[in-house]
């Protein structure tokens, strides 16, 4: 099991009837994120740096139409006016958030706060010998980051579980 997956499992463990429910709608809107980006990553174009924002996003909405096309492929009523236009919407803006959050200025700081906890105590010791305090910070964050990113995202699907409804 992956570090997230034994976080989720442990805690699921914890809560109430209510609170399991809220956790579910987070557990699937994260995996969600995870197949979603996923299939974009496979589709999209490899050099970024080259295009506008604007054919970065068209290249994500045809990535997006292919999934949709693709996870929906048994349902014969499925189609994009009933209700595929706006799943499109949401995944859209679901990918974008689940990006922005990757290079959030929060998520850093969560990484320089926390991450020297997550990191075997020889990878600790040769972060904290690097004397330049902004290379010490950059290269814990690039360490550390893999490790926090998917429950950062967790948190941040659970925060979004918590909003939809009554909790």
């Amino acid at each position: 099991m992956s570090d997230l997956d034994c976080f989720v499992d442990i805690i699921s463990t914890k809560l109430s009837d209510g609170a399991r429910k809220v956790w579910a709608k987070a557990q699937q809107r994260h995996g969600r994120y995870r197949d979603l980006l996923t299939s974009v990553l496979k589709k999209t174009k490899s050099n970024l740096a080259k295009q506008t924002i604007a054919e970065i996003e068209a290249d994500s909405l045809k990535a997006i139409i292919a999934y949709e096309l693709k996870s929906n492929k048994k349902n014969p009523k499925w189609s994009f006016r009933t209700e595929g236009l706006g799943r499109l919407a949401d995944d859209f803006f679901l990918l974008n958030e689940y990006l922005t959050t990757y290079s959030s200025d929060r998520l850093q700081r969560w990484c320089t706060s926390f991450g020297r906890w997550t990191l075997p105590t020889k990878e600790a010791e040769e972060i904290d010998a690097i004397a330049d305090e902004k290379e010490r910070s950059e290269k814990l964050v690039a360490k550390v980051r893999p490790i926090l990113q998917p429950i950062w995202s967790f948190f941040v699907a659970l925060c979004h579980a918590l909003q939809e409804g009554e909790n």
